[in-house]
C-alpha cells in the first residue's frame, strides 16, 4: 500500500492495511540556468564644472543614506552630505574646498572619451521541495503492515508526511520508520566585467587611459527537512516486531504507548546553509595622474542547527514505552506533560548524545592602491594598503537528549554503558534552536560603516589634538586612538580588542615612524599595518583587523590635508616653496618632522593669513620652521 503526495480525509476513521505501507512525500524540482551579457561601446562627451561635481557628491551621499538599512551608516552619509554641501557652497563662491585656492566656478570642463565595457554573469540553480502526504480523521486511524513470513516485509514507512486522528495505531510486523523529507537548494554563479577607454580633456589638455577587470564567484547550498508528524488527540500506539525509528519526526498523543521488539532510535536532524563568495578586481587610469588598484574579497558562512526536535511527546496521560533492545536518543527527547508517575521507559539499554549547533561567518577584503601625480594627496601617494575590517561572527548551542521525569528501567544492566545520571530530564529546554547570524547586506554595510567611521573619527582626533596641543604619541592621543580603533573594529563586525590595542600601539610609535618613513607616506602606512597586525596577534586578536585600524589611523590622522600642495611638500619632502606678495619665492623647511602636526599648523597659518608675508612672520611661532 502506497500513498504519495496525497491527502486522505475521513470523518469516521481510516484503516490502511498491507504487506508494507508507505505514506510518502513527493518532490517538486526546479532547474534553472540563467545567463546575462551586456556590451557597450561608444563615444562619451562630459560637460561640467566644479560646482556640478561638488553638488553631485552631495546627491550621492543623500542617495546612499536612503539606500542603507544600518541607521548608523545612514547618519554618517547624512553628515557627509552636509559636509559636501558646505564644500559645494564654497566652490560656488569661488574657493576650492581642498586647496583653498581661488577658482572660477563658472569655468566649464569638457572631456571626450571612447571606450568599451562588457559584463557577463551565469547562474545555475537546482531546488528540490518535498510535498508531503496527509491523513486526517476525527475518528480512529489504523495503519497496519502485516508482512510475510521469512521476508523483510511488514514495514510502515511514513516520510515527510502527517497523520492526524482521535486515536492512532501504527502496527508493523517488522519496522516502523517515521522519517523526514529533505528540501535542497544549490546555486552557483560566476560573473565578470571588463572595460577600457581613452579620453581627452579638451579644457586642460592631456590624455587619460583607463581600464578595469573583475570577476566573482558565489556558491550557496541549503538543506532543510519537512518532519513527519503523528498527532493523536487522545491515544497514540506504536508497535513494531523489530525496530522503531524516528529520524526527523514527532509522535504525539495525550497518552502514548510504544512496544518495540527490537531497538528504538530517535534522532534529530540539523538544517544547514553554506555560502561562499570570492571577488577579485584590478583597474585604474593613467593620465595627468596615475591611479591603480587591486582588490580581493572573500566571504565564508556556515550554519547548522536543529530547528525541530525529534521526539515522542505525551500529554496529561503520560507515556509507557517498552523496548526489548536499545533505546538511542541523538539530540532527541521523550517528553510528557503528565506527572512523573505516569511516565515509564523500560528498555534493554539506553544510549544518548547531544548535537552541537553552530553558526559562523568570516568576511575580509584586502588590496593595494597606487597613486602618483601633482594633485594626489600625501596620504594617497605611492602604493598604499587598502584593507577592510575582518568581519566575523560565531554562535553555538547544544540540542540535548532528554527524557521527562518518570521511571527509567534498564533491563540489561550488564551491557549498559552510558551513565543514566547524566541524562537530562529537562525536555522543555532541550532544543536550544540557533538562529542564522549571517546576512550579506548587513555584513557589507558593517564594513562600509567601519571604514567611513575610521576616516571621520581619526580626522576629528587630528583636529582636536591640534586645538589642544597634543603631540604625536601623547597619552591623550593614544587613548583616543585606542577608543576609535576599538569602535571601528566593533562596527565592522571585527574584534574590538584587536582594533583598540593596535591603534594604541601604532600611535605610541608615531614619533619613530615619522622619523623613519619621512617622505614615504605609503611605506609609513604599510609599517603601521604591519605593526597593527603584530599588536593584534600579541593579544590573541585578528591580525587583519589590527592592520586595517592602524593603517586607517595613520592615513587619516597623520596625513590629513588642509592644503594639499603645502602639506604634501612638508610631509613628503620636508620643505615647500612660497611665493611672496612681491613675486619672489622663498623655501620653508621643517627643522624637525618628529611632530607631524607641524605641517598642518604651517598650512593653516598660510591659509588664514591676510597675505603670504604675514604668514611667514607667524611660522616661527607656529612650528619649528625656518626660511
Amino acid at each position: 500500500m502506497k500513498v504519495s503526495a496525497s491527502e486522505i480525509l475521513a470523518k469516521e476513521g481510516i484503516d490502511i492495511t498491507g504487506q508494507n505501507v508507505a505514506i510518502e512525500a513527493g518532490n517538486n524540482t526546479t532547474d534553472s540556468h540563467q545567463t546575462f551579457e551586456f556590451k557597450q561601446t561608444g563615444l562619451t562627451v562630459t560637460v561640467g564644472n566644479s560646482v556640478v561635481s561638488a553638488t553631485t557628491q552631495v546627491v550621492n551621499s543623500v542617495d546612499r543614506a536612503a539606500q542603507v538599512e544600518d541607521d548608523r551608516l545612514a547618519a554618517l552619509h547624512g553628515w557627509k552630505a552636509v559636509e559636501n554641501g558646505k564644500d559645494a557652497w564654497k566652490t560656488a563662491h569661488g574657493t576650492n574646498p581642498d586647496t583653498k585656492e581661488a577658482i572660477n566656478p563658472k569655468e566649464i570642463n569638457v572631456s571626450v572619451s571612447f571606450g568599451s565595457s562588457k559584463q557577463e554573469s551565469e547562474t545555475t540553480t537546482h531546488t528540490s521541495s518535498a510535498v508531503g502526504s496527509s491523513l486526517q480523521s476525527e475518528g480512529q486511524v489504523n495503519i497496519t503492515a502485516k508482512g510475510r513470513e521469512n521476508t523483510a516485509d511488514g514495514n510502515i514507512n511514513i516520510i515527510g508526511s502527517s497523520v492526524d486522528g482521535k486515536d492512532i495505531l501504527l502496527d508493523a510486523a517488522n519496522d516502523v520508520n517515521l522519517l523526514s523529507a529533505a528540501n535542497t537548494m544549490d546555486s552557483d554563479s560566476e560573473s565578470s566585467q571588463k572595460s577600457a577607454s581613452v579620453g581627452v580633456d579638451l579644457t586642460k589638455g592631456g590624455v587619460t587611459v583607463s581600464g578595469q577587470l573583475g570577476n566573482g564567484e558565489t556558491d550557496e547550498h541549503s538543506l532543510s527537512y519537512n518532519e513527519t508528524t503523528i498527532t493523536a488527540e487522545q491515544k497514540l500506539t506504536i508497535k513494531s516486531g523489530n525496530d522503531t525509528n524516528l529520524v526527523g519526526a514527532q509522535a504525539k498523543g495525550d497518552t502514548v504507548e510504544v512496544d518495540v521488539k527490537g531497538d528504538l532510535n530517535l534522532a534529530s536532524q540539523q538544517d544547514s546553509k553554506t555560502y561562499t563568495e570570492k571577488n577579485e578586481s584590478v583597474g585604474g587610469s593613467i593620465g595627468a595622474s596615475t591611479n591603480l588598484s587591486a582588490n580581493e574579497g572573500k566571504i565564508d558562512s556556515d550554519y547548522k542547527s536543529v530547528n525541530e526536535q525529534t521526539g515522542i511527546f505525551a500529554g496529561k496521560g503520560g507515556f509507557d514505552i517498552d523496548v526489548v533492545g536499545n533505546t538511542d536518543l541523538k539530540g532527541a527527547v521523550i517528553g510528557s506533560e503528565a506527572e512523573s508517575e505516569k511516565n515509564r521507559l523500560s528498555t534493554g539499554t539506553l544510549t544518548f548524545s547531544d548535537m552541537e549547533n553552530k553558526a559562523e561567518y568570516e568576511s575580509n577584503s584586502t588590496g593595494v592602491n597606487y597613486a602618483h601625480g601633482d594633485d594626489v594627496e600625501a596620504k594617497n601617494r605611492g602604493m598604499t594598503p587598502n584593507m577592510g575590517i575582518a568581519a566575523s561572527g560565531q554562535e553555538s548551542s547544544t540540542t540535548k537528549a532528554a527524557v521527562a521525569q518518570g521511571t527509567i528501567e534498564i533491563k540489561d544492566q550488564a551491557n549498559q554503558k552510558d551513565d543514566i545520571s547524566k541524562l537530562s530530564r529537562d525536555t522543555e529546554n532541550a532544543l536550544n534552536k540557533l538562529d542564522e547570524i549571517f546576512d550579506k547586506k548587513t555584513v557589507e554595510e558593517q564594513q562600509e560603516l567601519a571604514k567611513m567611521f575610521g576616516e571621520i573619527a581619526f580626522e576629528k582626533i587630528h583636529d582636536l589634538s591640534k586645538d589642544k596641543g597634543w603631540d604625536e604619541g601623547s597619552p591623550e592621543k593614544i587613548a583616543l586612538h585606542a577608543f576609535v580603533g576599538a569602535v571601528m573594529a566593533d562596527m565592522g563586525g571585527g574584534d574590538a580588542l584587536s582594533g583598540g590595542f593596535s591603534t594604541a600601539v601604532n600611535e605610541a610609535m608615531q614619533n619613530e615612524l615619522v622619523k623613519l618613513f619621512r617622505g614615504n607616506p605609503d611605506l609609513h602606512q604599510w609599517a603601521s599595518a604591519i605593526l597593527g597586525a603584530a599588536a593584534a596577534e600579541v593579544v590573541g586578536g585578528d591580525a587583519l583587523t589590527g592592520a586595517s585600524t592602524a593603517a586607517s589611523a595613520t592615513k587619516n590622522n597623520i596625513y590629513k590635508d588642509l592644503d594639499i600642495r603645502i602639506q604634501t611638500d612638508l610631509l613628503v619632502n620636508g620643505k615647500t616653496d612660497i611665493t611672496l606678495s612681491d613675486g619672489s619665492t622663498v623655501v620653508v623647511e621643517l627643522d624637525d618632522v618628529t611632530l607631524a602636526a607641524h605641517a598642518v599648523l604651517i598650512a593653516e597659518a598660510l591659509e588664514k593669513a591676510d597675505n603670504i608675508d604675514t604668514a611667514l612672520m607667524q611660522l616661527p611661532q607656529t612650528a619649528p620652521a625656518g626660511v
